[in-house]
């Protein structure tokens, strides 16, 4: 044994304190690490049941159901409505079902099918397109008690989209249902305030759709007023629903399209920036578009609910404003969108 070796043996035994302590050291270590491997697995655990939790509560409460059909689900993109369905569930806290409805389905058909997409669950809410109005009257009548909204400008007495009262329409079957439509004046405020940051020179042109064909005068003003804020003081060329545009594009410096499916005249309005009230999809616009005004039934959804629920007493809703990859290049029209979501008049 070297000399080293003895000394180091007489001191554990002269002194066994010092293995007890470093025997002691290493057991509060283990102590520790123990405590802290508890600590985390309850802190797990508690975050795995409350996502249980949360889980249960979504998928058990009765569910939103909204109608649709393969051809607007094509037409509006069917991605962008998973995330417009996706987006609507997680700010109402309950499931959104989508009932499909085959083109050439009738109104009990129609019914048959809101009725089935609650997967055994009655629907807390069911909101139909304006275009099923017959589907959901019928399905109104089955179920008296139950909530249905119709999505749309209420049929025969149109103010700019709004409904003239808060009173529900009675359908031919006595069903009561409550119509719920986008608001045209706010939408075209806002509209008029996007079109006079466009850099181009001219004056805008706005072509009126049918469903404001009642109250053009309300139309013009709300457009004008928007326009003014931006700062423009041009006189824009307005046309009553149904009339063709100029043939030239001179002097034109936006074109706001309430009555897109009537197309363009000639090339020369191809190049001309363009507002667009629409439901498609906008990877399927042409770069002339630089805002899409969505009044569809996924961007008046959750306003409409809450219409339903009675958290709202409005009977209509601003329309959602999408911005295009070209609008996003247009100085401060980004800006003014975010204001826009944040205000509800400019």
């Amino acid at each position: 044994m070297s000399c080293r070796e003895f000394c180091d043996t007489c001191r554990l035994t002269c002194n066994p304190a010092g293995a007890n302590v470093s025997g002691m050291v290493n057991s509060v270590r283990n102590q520790q690490n123990l405590s802290l491997l508890h600590v985390n697995t309850v802190f797990s655990l508690s975050i795995i049941m409350l996502l249980l939790g949360v889980a249960s509560f979504f998928v058990f409460r009765h569910p939103l159901v909204i109608v649709s059909d393969e051809a607007f689900e094509t037409l509006y993109g069917e991605r962008r409505a998973a995330n417009a369905r996706l987006s609507i569930s997680v700010r109402l806290l309950r499931p959104v079902r989508t009932a499909m409805i085959a083109p050439s389905a009738s109104a009990e058909a129609t019914a048959d099918s809101a009725e089935l997409a609650g997967r055994g669950k009655h629907p807390v809410l069911v909101l139909f397109p304006d275009r099923y109005l017959a589907g959901a009257r019928v399905y109104s009548a089955r179920y008296p008690e139950q909530k249905v909204l119709v999505i749309g400008d209420r049929p025969g007495n149109v103010t700019l989209g709004k409904p003239a009262d808060t009173e529900s329409v009675v359908g031919n079957s006595g069903s009561a249902l409550i119509f719920f439509g986008p608001d045209r004046e706010k939408d075209l405020n806002w509209a008029g305030v996007f079109a006079g940051m466009v850099p181009k020179q001219g004056r805008p042109v706005v072509r009126f759709g049918t469903s404001i064909d009642k109250s053009m005068e309300k139309a013009r003003s709300a457009f004008s007023a928007g326009l003014a804020v931006s700062g423009s003081n041009v006189d824009p060329l307005f046309l009553f629903p149904g009339e063709p545009l100029p043939v030239s594009a001179e002097n034109t410096s936006v074109l706001v399209d309430a009555f897109p499916s009537m197309g363009l005249p000639s090339t020369a309005w191809i190049s001309i920036p363009r507002l667009v009230f629409s439901w498609m999809d906008p990877g399927l616009m042409d770069p002339s578009v630089l805002l899409i005004i969505d009044d569809s039934p996924y961007s008046l959804a959750r306003a409409a609910f809450l219409r339903g629920m009675g958290e709202n007493s409005e009977d209509h809703s601003a329309s959602g404003f999408v911005l295009t990859v070209s609008g996003n290049s247009v100085p401060g029209l980004a800006k003014a969108l975010r204001k826009m979501a944040k205000s509800s008049i400019p």
